[in-house]
């Protein structure tokens, strides 16, 4: 497969699993990457765009999480090369697991921290990501499978 997300080769898919007598194989289609493309596109997009607006860096943060199931199970190396996380130093990737949970646990449990975290929302400002004059552009880029390297900001 090629960093556009083509097959190469002439095939139409790639056998990931042989199901043996009675199951069925599971493949890999030029689709499914299409869709994991776009999906991936509209991730690096977001991040370009928010990291645009408030004119920082990839080399500004200092920890970079990885929320969910999907996230706690990802290759972080293999996410990086392929685009789906950005090319940050590892170090500073937190594979977190599923907070949704742990936050809401949290709420219900500590009225302070319950406090803490109304008062957060309150401080949360929309970040209209469509709007932004170079969002086709950002997502086109990000629906290729390379790796994610900052756009410098201007400071």
């Amino acid at each position: 497969m090629n960093d556009k997300g083509r097959f190469e080769d002439d095939r139409n898919r790639i056998t990931l699993w042989r199901g043996g007598s009675n199951k069925e194989d599971v493949y890999l289609l030029e689709s499914d990457v299409n869709e994991l493309a776009q999906a991936k596109g509209a991730n690096v997009a977001g991040l370009h765009v928010v990291f645009s607006v408030y004119g920082i860096d990839f080399d500004d943060i200092e920890v970079f999480y990885l929320a969910g199931g999907f996230g706690r199970h990802l290759n972080v190396e293999a996410s990086k090369r392929v685009g789906l996380v950005p090319s940050i130093d590892s170090a500073k990737i937190v594979q977190a697991g599923n907070t949704a949970i742990e936050g809401a646990t949290i709420a219900l449990l500590s009225r302070s921290k319950r406090q803490e975290l109304e008062d957060l929302v309150k401080k949360a400002e929309h970040c209209r990501l469509e709007t932004h004059p170079n969002f086709f552009d950002f997502f086109v880029e990000g629906c290729q499978f390379k790796p994610v390297e900052a756009i410098p900001c201007a400071r």
